[in-house]
């Protein structure tokens, strides 16, 4: 259960390279591609750093990150 971050990725478009680039930007590994599909390690994700090292490797919009802290929304776009 994440109690500060929630992550939504909408990959449906993207291309091989767009996958690997999410998961490589991510420093602390949130992301994983399995079957080519990412899926977030939602062990991972309240230790999201809000670098957007995710946002700006990824299409405008395909990666929202909420602070559920605050209600905040960091996207691209």
């Amino acid at each position: 259960m994440n109690l500060f971050i929630r992550i939504e990725v909408h990959d449906e478009a993207w291309d091989e390279a767009t996958r690997a680039a999410c998961v490589a930007a991510c420093p602390v590994d949130i992301f994983r591609l399995p079957k080519g599909r990412i899926v977030l390690n939602d062990e991972a994700v309240d230790e999201c750093t809000l670098c957007r090292r995710c946002l700006e490797v990824t299409p405008p919009g395909d990666v929202v990150i909420t602070k559920l802290y605050s209600g905040e929304t960091l996207t691209r776009g």
